[in-house]
């Protein structure tokens, strides 16, 4: 007995402190916590996780108590962030705060000034009410939100005030930092876009809410899945219906929306890509790529990708479908998805063997192939070490990236108690920051003209990464197209040219900053993740000459 638990104890130690040496993509990072996990106090499901700025991520589920819910902000090493709430957690009870009789948590986003939104429901004698709440960077109740309070709930506004159940699944925080918030109701679901403060948006669509139903007609319920916003910002709403005809219990749709609420009519079917859905296939998560394809997963760990114009690309995966490939005998569900900069795939859920649930990380490449050299032929399977028990049967694993690659992941866990659990798997290095470049400084230059930099090509990058472009104080091109203050992307081999007016006063400088590198969060506030560079390129206007008397 004594020599058995030696050789447990021995095999244990040599896990946790073997460190990565010989890691490989796919293998969990044993430099990650504690032997490649960390393990949280006990609490409930993980809903949902972000990246921080730090390359860290963010987790929140529910609490202790069921009405609870919890946020654990780690660091990217996987160490508690003493800087958020106590000792990287925070749990708190919204009933209490807004005098409502219970809180189901059901979607988290950021802002890109690291605070937090979470969103859920009140199930009371009237139906749903819909709860928003934000905490600041602390983690601590934002008390420039909803008139002090921090949260609020949204039959107090009165465009929800007519609804029947009103329960929002799905949210998304733009550049603005505007709050998007998806909602079910009676046959249909409400988007509502809210000020940073907590006040509805009256500048997106009607009064800032605008209904959104099964384009075909009919009364379905509905199920809001996901949000996404883009550097310009154009909105990619996905959900299902229960349409439950015999051939398609399902229909997945993904609607695209202009800044203003109003359909882009050139995408798909009049705004919409329509898809009926079997039993197992419901729609689980929409991404955009940085070349403006949209990407959808469903439940049963397939997905497929489409072009801008919202057609089915069929360049991608087999005839525009990508599988992932189960070991014989095993079944799975995925809810999980992340785009690399590369806009490769990672597909996250759990799979069940032999009445074990494990995590399930699967990697593809940019046109849906599985990435051979992860793990095994691009599926890696995590189980027991380093998790202590099962992990979520039902898919609940999201993933974040961090800047050398590596996919943080969150999922549920189940050894005694449910828990929070964090891993973090081996990927191939990522480079978002381009080289360095001087793109010059002009002098005695006339005023008030346009005045150019000296161009530049973008280097160094990951092969096949696009990172974002922002500009203060001037305007830029990327090979030789027309000159725009917009947000863009960029890639090895573009030409960047920088340019300004110059000052309207005698020997007055100007400058212009360039912002190059960093992968940009659509849910999150448009974060850039990863690291940038910046370009300056300044001018001097020509001194005043004063003639002799």
């Amino acid at each position: 007995m004594k020599k058995h638990n030696l050789l447990s104890h021995l095999i244990i130690f040599v896990f946790l402190f073997s460190g990565n040496a010989t890691a490989a993509q796919g293998d969990v990072d044993t430099n990650y916590g504690v032997g490649g996990i960390v393990h949280t106090p006990s609490g409930a499901n993980v809903i949902a996780a972000s990246a921080t700025s730090n390359n860290g991520i963010i987790v929140a589920g529910i609490g202790h108590h069921p009405s609870d819910f919890r946020i654990t902000q780690l660091l990217s090493d996987g160490t508690e962030d003493a800087t958020f709430g106590s000792s990287g957690h925070v749990e708190i009870n919204l009933p209490s705060v807004l005098g409502i009789s219970n809180f189901n948590l059901t979607d988290m986003a950021r802002t890109n000034n690291q605070e937090t939104i979470i969103t859920g429901y009140n199930l009371g004698s009237i139906g749903g009410d819909g709860v928003l709440a934000k905490l600041d960077a602390n983690g601590n109740l934002d008390s420039t939100f909803a008139n002090g309070v921090g949260a609020l709930t949204l039959r107090n506004f009165a465009p929800f005030t007519g609804q029947g159940n009103i329960i929002p699944y799905a949210l998304a925080v733009d550049a603005n930092n505007h709050i998007l918030v998806a909602t079910r109701c009676l046959y249909g679901t409400l988007v509502a876009r809210f000020t940073p403060s907590g006040t509805l948006d009256n500048s997106f669509a009607n009064n800032g809410v605008l209904a959104v139903s099964y384009p075909l007609g009919g009364q379905f319920s509905h199920m809001p899945v996901s949000l996404e916003i883009d550097p310009l910002g154009t909105i990619t709403y996905g959900y299902w219906v229960l349409t439950g005809s015999s051939t398609a219990l399902t229909t997945k749709v993904v609607t695209q929306l202009d800044p203003n609420g109003s359909l882009v009519t050139n995408f798909s079917n009049s705004g919409h890509i329509i898809l009926p859905a079997a039993n197992g296939e419901e729609l689980v998560s929409v991404k955009r790529d940085v070349n403006n394809r949209t990407l959808l997963l469903t439940k049963n760990c397939v997905l497929s990708r489409y072009t801008t114009n919202g057609v089915l690309d069929t360049s991608f995966g087999n005839n525009g479908a990508a599988n992932v490939v189960m070991p014989n005998g095993s079944s799975s569900l995925c809810l999980g998805l992340t785009l690399r900069p590369t806009s490769a795939p990672i597909v996250t859920g759990s799979i069940q063997q032999n009445n074990n649930h494990q995590l399930l990380v699967a990697r593809f490449d940019n046109s849906g192939q599985p990435v051979a050299n992860f793990a095994n032929g691009g599926v890696a399977i995590v189980g027991q070490p380093p998790f202590a028990g099962t992990v979520n049967a039902y898919g609940a694993a999201f993933s974040v990236l961090q800047s050398n690659g590596h996919i943080q992941v969150a999922t549920t866990e189940r050894p005694y108690l449910n828990n929070f659990a964090v891993t973090a798997i081996e990927d191939t290095a990522l480079n978002v920051s381009p080289r360095p470049a001087r793109i010059g400084r002009r002098t005695s230059v006339a005023l008030n003209t346009w005045t150019y930099s000296i161009p530049f090509t973008v280097s160094d990058l990951t092969s096949g990464a696009k990172v974002m472009a922002t500009i203060e104080q001037g305007e830029y091109s990327i090979n030789n197209e027309p000159y725009t203050t917009s947000p863009g992307f960029v890639q090895n081999g573009d030409l960047i040219t920088v340019r300004h007016r110059s000052a309207s006063c005698f020997n007055c400088s100007k400058r212009s900053t360039l912002e190059l590198g960093g992968y940009y969060d659509a849910k999150n506030g448009g974060q850039r993740l990863g690291g940038s560079r910046t370009y300056s390129f300044s001018s001097l206007t020509k001194g005043l000459i004063v003639s002799p008397l």
